[in-house]
């Protein structure tokens, strides 16, 4: 007979291990999260399985996941994606201490070197991993790539343009 055994942390307390049986590795992840949501009494739709590390699509086989007879398939709950934070308007005074501000990254020799270093592959990922949200903000990506993106920031007239139309760059 094939099982798996299914990981379900209920609280930071309560760990419970479900076994399945008669599990039919040529079927797909979603029907295997169907059946761990009727017998862990969740909706399908607020978690995900994760075997190895790496979270299961829904479309691909048990077996082509790695799962065999006897391994552990973990439950987790899905992050809630958060509301997108309104546009914020920006005052003139805002706009100038903005562009000084770039003015000063372009100028200042320290700046400038520290500005070449920031587009080395190795050292923007660190910076991407450490920085909550950046992953997700390409024109913040392209403007540490790419310092001479940060040098038309100067310009008070592109960042005008900028903040009066935010979706300019996407």
């Amino acid at each position: 007979m094939s099982s798996l055994i299914i990981g379900l942390r209920v609280s930071s307390f309560n760990f419970q291990r479900i076994k399945v049986d008669e599990v039919n590795f040529d079927s797909k992840i979603e029907q295997l999260k169907l059946e761990v949501a009727n017998k862990a009494n969740l909706s399908k739709d607020c978690f995900e399985l994760v075997y190895c590390g790496n979270i299961l699509d829904d479309e691909a086989s048990l077996s082509s996941c790695g799962l065999k007879h006897g391994v552990m398939v973990h439950v987790l709950k899905k992050k809630a994606k958060e509301p997108p934070k309104p546009a914020q308007n920006m005052s003139e005074a805002d706009i100038q201490t903005l562009v000084i501000a770039f003015r000063a990254l372009t100028r200042i020799a320290t700046y400038r070197n520290a500005l070449q270093k920031l587009s080395r592959p190795d050292i923007l990922d660190n910076i991407i991993a450490i920085t909550p949200g950046l992953s997700q903000d390409p024109v913040a990506i392209s403007m540490i790539q790419d310092p001479e993106l940060l040098v038309r920031m100067g310009d008070i007239d592109t960042v005008r343009r900028s903040v009066a139309n935010p979706n300019h760059f996407s």
